[in-house]
């Protein structure tokens, strides 16, 4: 009967420890807010961005107005100041979003998702405000463009005859000011981040898709409640093997213990297999040149860092785990011994033999 109870026992307590193990690291990352705040500081990811993402941008686009071999000069050339006139976005950019403002942003989206997600909030109440990036846009617009035609030769006869300018001869007309820029961008008809709202409503462009929204957040709720009751029932199987066995108190042991050890022992064996493998791929995207390279990189390292820590989540529970289960072996095996030393303790002398006369 007690054989038959604890096969009872056994494959719900397994099942519950695999669960246990495997939404343990998920818990306190991916499904923690906390976590991926730390993780965006650790990484410096606000300035790198702030550095690398609007030079990504520029590069994306002018490329993709680069002409084909087929075309002719004149777009050729046109091509040439498209590409200059965005990486002189990217610097304006660069020089007006600051670090501690997007790091704000960020996480402030990060705790009104999460928030959500929870079931703290009923809404998204996520909303960025636009307003001072507008203005500080503007001024360094124009200060970037300023410097870019300040640095140009004035224009020749020739070129300005030619009429459309290449890379290699771009130029300003004479009698051209700088001071012209400030009045191209205090106008809102030329100013071009005046189509830029005040304050963008994160939250309310997030709930258009309220479906998919929905369907996250009871997934979130899911797992967490799972992991809870994966906790439950491993003490309650634990618990009934211990008052099953409780006369033999290291057959209860040796019953936890070396599922413990086994799981324990596969989940070591597959994060370290994890770690080498989260090493190659962060290698190879590191090694990455061409378009887009320092960018990607700096996305991967957000990324590596990420997998790496749920690893080190399932590393801490995979040793936690197998020392238990190496534990609850070891006690059984001396309570077993013990309790034989006892028993031979406990057995009578043999009777003395009559004297043969």
């Amino acid at each position: 009967m007690r054989k038959l109870l604890s096969c009872c026992i056994i494959g719900p307590f397994v099942i519950a420890l695999a669960l246990v193990m495997g939404l343990f690291a998920l818990k306190f990352t991916v499904l923690s807010s906390n976590f991926h705040k730390n993780n965006l500081r650790k990484t410096n990811f606000y300035e790198q961005s702030l550095k690398k993402f609007p030079t990504f941008i520029a590069q994306a686009l002018s490329q993709s107005s680069q002409p084909s071999g087929g075309e002719d000069k004149k777009k050729a050339e046109e091509s040439a100041q498209s590409a200059l006139m965005l990486t002189t976005f990217a610097k304006a950019i660069e020089s007006s979003v600051k670090p501690d403002w997007l790091q704000t942003q960020t996480e402030a989206v990060i705790d009104g998702v999460f928030g959500y997600m929870r079931g703290n909030n009923n809404a998204l109440n996520i909303v960025i405000p636009m307003a001072p990036i507008k203005s500080a846009l503007g001024s360094s617009l124009g200060a970037t463009l300023k410097e870019q035609f300040d640095k140009l030769p004035t224009c020749t006869a020739a070129q300005l005859k030619q009429g459309a300018q290449s890379a290699d001869t771009q130029c300003k007309p004479a009698g051209f000011k700088t001071s012209d820029f400030d009045k191209a961008l205090n106008d809102p008809k030329s100013n071009p981040f005046t189509s830029i709202p005040d304050q963008y409503d994160i939250g309310k462009n997030l709930t258009r898709n309220s479906e998919g929204l929905n369907t996250l957040r009871t997934l979130f709720r899911v797992t967490n409640a799972l992991f809870w009751l994966s906790i439950i029932i491993m003490l309650l199987t634990g618990g009934i093997a211990l008052l099953i066995h409780r006369k033999n108190i290291g057959s209860a042991l040796r019953l936890v213990g070396i599922p413990a050890i086994v799981l324990g022992a596969i989940n070591l064996v597959t994060t370290l297999l994890s770690y080498l493998s989260t090493g190659f791929i962060g290698h190879r995207i590191q090694n990455t040149s061409g378009f887009g390279g320092e960018f990607l990189t700096l996305v991967s390292d957000v990324i590596t860092n990420n997998v790496k820590a749920i690893l080190n989540y399932s590393l801490v529970i995979s040793i936690f785990v197998l020392a238990a289960g190496i534990a609850m072996v070891i006690i059984a095996a001396k309570i077993s011994r013990r309790a034989a030393g006892q028993t031979e303790n406990k057995t009578p002398p043999p009777s003395p033999q009559p004297a043969k006369p």
